[in-house]
């Protein structure tokens, strides 16, 4: 069993299917862009958040720095007042962007910074007592050590934050050159589907349009010559088939009225036609009967001019015959250029020969 496959396309289809990729085609590359640029902008909310978090941790630094100096209680409450503002903007941070950072560490962070508030806390709770037993050495060997392991923490807490900033830095910079590229790519798959766009049109459209156009122009002018064949496989390929077909059709009853109306002519020139013929059947007539009275009479000459009368009165009739026969037969009509006054000239001339047959 054999099976055909229909590769037709309609115009309407193809009209669809050339919007649809165009629309699928830019809806992907503007998602693409969008999706980019959520992207940074995440990446910018996130960066600004990190710088915040950064500088309240440098303000607990700077108090913290102000009591190792001073020793006073003051400066070390607003450190770890900082440290606990810190800690809340990172718990947002983690609720709110964990999937978009770069550091995905950022729980140890949160650890680490309770460890230092902690650190902090029991500081002060050390000063107290400090405060109040002066004299106690082994109070201040353990504030000693406790003031060299927060400055180590705070230091590691500090280092690791401005890293994680500085790649954040580094990641939004390479978000913004590829935002430039794709922007540059978007726009050049834009103007590479328009051109494309255009050409569809021009070829699947405007081009068989100007086709059927050009052959129909010619029919009004009077050239019933086949409109060129279309091969787009759509409504345009069978419109140019119908055309054909109503051009032939109109080429064929042309030919049927012109000879209807030949035939109709040649019905009103009988009457002048049988007249006509009569005039040299009766002189052809008149002539031999002359000839068969006078057989016997030895007038050569006579009878010679008779005879010529006779062939030419035959020749005449069969020339009216002939005309006849030449108007009545079907034949092709062809439209070419003449010199109108050559046509003038051999009208003039079938004129005279007819008027002299007559005569």
């Amino acid at each position: 069993m054999k099976f055909r496959i229909n590769l037709r396309v309609s115009l309407r289809k193809k009209i669809i299917i050339a919007l649809s990729l165009f629309l699928i085609a830019g809806g992907t590359m503007w998602l693409l862009n969008y999706y980019k640029h959520y992207i940074l902008n995440q990446k910018l909310q996130i960066l600004e958040k990190k710088e915040d978090l950064f500088n309240t941790i440098l303000e607990a630094r700077r108090y913290e720095k102000n009591y190792f100096l001073y020793t006073e209680t003051k400066n070390l409450k607003d450190a770890i007042s900082y440290v606990h503002q810190a800690e809340q903007k990172l718990v947002k941070i983690i609720e709110n962007y964990s999937r978009f950072t770069i550091d995905k560490n950022l729980k140890i962070k949160l650890d680490n910074l309770r460890q230092y508030e902690n650190a902090l806390a029991a500081l002060l709770v050390l000063h107290q007592k400090r405060g109040s037993s002066a004299t106690n050495p082994d109070l201040s060997e353990t504030f000693a050590a406790r003031q060299e392991a927060i400055r180590i923490l705070a230091r590691d807490i500090t280092g690791d934050m401005e890293k994680i900033i500085n790649e954040e830095h580094r990641y939004v910079n390479r978000l913004i050159q590829e935002s430039k590229i794709y922007h540059l790519l978007a726009l050049a798959g834009i103007l590479a589907l328009s051109v494309l766009t255009v050409l569809f049109f021009i070829f699947n459209v405007n081009r068989p349009l100007k086709s059927i156009e050009t052959g129909i122009q010619k029919i009004v002018e009077g050239d019933y010559n086949n409109i060129p064949a279309i091969s787009s496989g759509d409504e345009f390929e069978s419109l140019v088939a119908s055309l054909n077909t109503m051009i032939s059709e109109l080429n064929r009853r042309s030919e049927q009225l012109v000879q209807r109306e030949k035939m109709a002519s040649l019905g009103t020139l009988t009457s002048g036609v049988a007249h006509e013929l009569n005039n040299p059947l009766n002189n052809i007539s008149t002539s031999v009967q002359i000839l068969l009275e006078e057989l016997d009479d030895a007038d050569l000459e006579y009878k010679k001019e008779l005879l010529t009368q006779t062939e030419a009165q035959i020749q005449r009739a069969r020339d009216i015959v002939r005309a006849l026969l030449e108007f009545s037969r079907e034949r092709s009509f062809k439209r070419k250029k003449v010199k109108l006054v050559d046509l003038v000239e051999n009208t003039i001339k079938e004129l005279s020969s007819l008027r002299s047959q007559l005569e």
